[in-house]
């Protein structure tokens, strides 16, 4: 899950570089949370499996001012597909074939 938010922030973040022209040098991320591994193990079930939060770290190295990085991070939250599905509920239906 961490590396799927991880790409998709470097994949949004590359197409907006290129539609607006930033020159983007690169780009540090780093994704970051903790499971309930009682509850993964069927130990307990006082929690749920997944994780109660998670901590997005971006680095940004471009050749523009703060306030247009500022500006891009936010553009890039608001198109990436994996961090609008962890944010909100996502109907999953499993189905047995």
């Amino acid at each position: 899950m961490f590396t799927s938010l991880a790409g998709c922030i470097a994949t949004v973040a590359r197409i907006i570089a290129i539609q607006k022209r930033y020159k983007l040098n690169g780009m540090q991320i780093k994704v970051e949370g903790a499971f309930d591994q009682e509850t993964i193990l069927g130990k307990s079930k006082e929690n749920r499996p997944g994780v109660g939060g998670i901590n997005v770290t971006l680095s940004v190295d471009a050749d523009t001012s703060k306030e247009e990085k500022e500006a891009f991070v936010h553009e890039k939250e608001s198109r990436c597909p994996v961090s609008d599905n962890l944010s909100y509920i996502t109907p999953i239906k499993v189905e047995l074939v």
